[in-house]
């Protein structure tokens, strides 16, 4: 496919208008966070007032006749403009800031008036919004098939220092290594979503806070700065996924991989890899399979996350008291990798998170002497801090074996899922327990509206997936009302996300004589559901109920395949946290839905 350019000039309130309607796209393969301050964010807002020339902002479309721009070059400076817009922050004139005047606009004064913004004041005189409006952004547009459109965002990129050696890196960067790496880093962060092109729309809602923006993921509740593993500043730089490929070419290729930022680009294939570390980390993801390894790395992780609850200290406290040392990253590596070995490797489990804990307890000064040395860091080094770390806690450790009966720890993915409902809400959903809290009935119409759910869930196109948890109630008063239903028992709040994790735990003790008991009644409810035997079978043989921080929690999930799914011959779709059920008209539209999309 040729590659054809058109450019023109176009108002920020045209702009703005196609920014509402969803016409603004970012792929997330390559198109880094949102990591403007607010500081940026003043400075160029400063620039269009006063009439300054800004860069050129570059789309992409695949065909002149689909409405929908990918954004190449300008998503931080477009955030800017909405963000303003939206009152977000305000222009700094004379060292006072002045609010965007929201009766500017029809639109905005509309959505002022439904709720949707909120005038700040000191609001900025009219005639200078107007201005700002009318100020002509100079756009071009690409029409160009997937790889050119990659292509071109590398090349933009790699030019200059706009972007931190990580991200140049991943730029443009195809093949399973680079995917895996951004996978597993937003998951990390929290700000993982289903699909990899999404709405400009939804940025804020999965980027990091930072600075006066309280919006999306508090930065400070992100692991890596919460740990203090590594800095806000630096998680700008992505050196969060700079680590993650780290660790992930150790559990891939062995640890022989070289931790070096020569090493990364090869296995990036950013520059000449004469080694031919692209093509072993990439044959080495094609023989292990790519969700083994992602659920090595969540096993491992959420076990590290359960011993620093049990710690009730963040990981560089427990491990160097008040010190700080130089190059934690390095020291993070080397714990990872050493619990990797024992769980993975070794096929063993946690048998005393009490006793875990001690031995890491100021465990740093004695074991991780010369880490911070550029010299010292190589392959070699790192493999005999992991066997020296793993001697020192494998006491804590015991061999797994096939009698026992250990609720699998999912502390990980549980959190994983309850951020992403933030961005696709309609495929996930939440229930507190299966027993009524005023009459302490079972309900087994409950269980089958969430098969009904779950069918829903997954109507929104195909291989779409949809999670029911059961255990999490989505608000404080359900969760009080919990509290009160089994004796003043505590619940945990996530994240302020206003999510209750209650945990199955008492309705367990208090209505079956063990997990298993409950989960045969839950399989056996779900068995006579009205929908398929395929539908059944996925259902049941991925129900599980699993451990998040000593509470249970039962997880519910289903995938659609190439056509809409069916419950008791109807179908459903999820508006919000609505269950809708479709007209015959509404059916058919949903069923040419999936054939269209199978066939794009």
């Amino acid at each position: 496919m040729s590659t054809i350019c058109t450019s023109k000039s176009e108002s920020i309130q045209s702009v703005y208008e196609n920014y509402v309607q969803k016409k603004y796209i970012v792929n997330r393969r390559y198109q880094r966070k949102l990591v403007w301050s607010i500081e940026e964010k003043e400075a160029f807002i400063d620039s269009v007032y006063r009439k300054y020339s800004v860069p050129l902002f570059l789309f992409a479309q695949p065909k002149a006749d689909v409405q929908q721009y990918e954004i190449i070059d300008g998503m931080q400076r477009l955030n800017a403009i909405f963000g303003f817009i939206e009152n977000e922050f305000g222009l700094k004139i004379k060292g006072k800031l002045y609010y965007f005047d929201l009766d500017t606009l029809g639109r905005t004064k509309k959505m002022r008036e439904d709720g949707i913004l909120t005038q700040k004041t000191p609001v900025l005189d009219r005639e200078d919004c107007i201005s700002i409006m009318n100020y002509e952004l100079p756009l071009t547009t690409v029409i160009a098939d997937k790889k050119n459109i990659e292509e071109i965002f590398r090349r933009i990129n790699s030019y200059g220092r706009q972007l931190s050696d990580h991200e140049i890196r991943q730029a443009g960067a195809l093949g399973l290594f680079p995917d895996l790496v951004r996978r597993i880093s937003a998951k990390v962060r929290g700000d993982d979503s289903s699909k990899d092109v999404i709405g400009l729309n939804d940025m804020n809602r999965i980027s990091l806070s930072n600075g006066n923006l309280r919006y999306g993921i508090n930065i400070n509740n992100v692991f890596w700065v919460k740990q203090k593993i590594i800095t806000i500043e630096n998680m700008r730089k992505s050196r969060d996924e700079e680590l993650i490929a780290q660790l992930l070419a150790y559990m891939i290729v062995g640890e022989n991989m070289n931790p070096s930022k020569h090493a990364l680009d090869g296995l990036y294939h950013y520059e000449d890899d004469k080694e031919g570390l692209n093509s072993k980390v990439e044959s080495g993801i094609n023989c292990k399979g790519v969700e083994v390894i992602i659920s090595w790395f969540e096993k491992v992780y959420s076990e590290i996350l359960l011993t620093l609850h049990e710690s009730k200290v963040d990981f560089r406290t427990l491990l160097y008291g008040n010190k700080h040392p130089e190059r934690f990253n390095r020291i993070f590596q080397v714990v990872f990798l050493a619990f990797f070995e024992l769980l993975v490797n070794q096929k063993m489990r946690i048998s005393d998170y009490d006793k875990l804990v001690e031995k890491l307890r100021d465990c740093g000064p004695r074991n991780f002497s010369g880490i911070g040395s550029r010299d010292n860091w190589n392959a070699e080094f790192r493999a005999e801090k992991v066997k020296i770390l793993k001697a020192l806690i494998e006491p804590a450790f015991v061999a797994q074996n096939g009698s026992d009966v250990v609720m699998e720890n999912w502390t990980s993915q549980i959190e994983n899922l309850l951020h992403k409902s933030s961005i696709e809400g309609s495929q996930y959903d939440f229930k507190i327990g299966f027993h009524d809290l005023n009459t302490r009935k079972f309900n087994e119409d409950l269980v089958k509206k969430c098969v009904e759910i779950l069918t829903a869930e997954v109507n929104l196109g195909p291989k779409t997936k949809g999670y029911i948890l059961v255990g999490v109630a989505d608000n404080k008063k359900s969760a009080d009302l919990w509290k009160k239903t089994y004796g003043g028992e505590e619940y945990m709040e996530f994240d302020g996300m206003n999510f209750f994790v209650v945990g199955l735990n008492k309705e367990i003790e208090s209505y079956y004589k063990s997990g298993d008991d409950f989960i045969r009644k839950i399989k056996n409810v779900v068995s006579n559901c009205k929908v398929s035997e395929e539908v059944k079978k996925y259902i049941l043989m991925n129900l599980k109920l699993v451990k998040y921080y000593g509470k249970d929690i039962l997880v519910l999930e289903l995938q659609s395949d190439n056509e809409p799914i069916a419950y008791d011959d109807e179908f459903y779709v999820r508006e919000g946290n609505d269950t809708i059920k479709l007209t015959a008209p509404m059916a058919i539209a949903l069923s040419k839905k999936f054939l269209q999309t199978i066939n794009l």
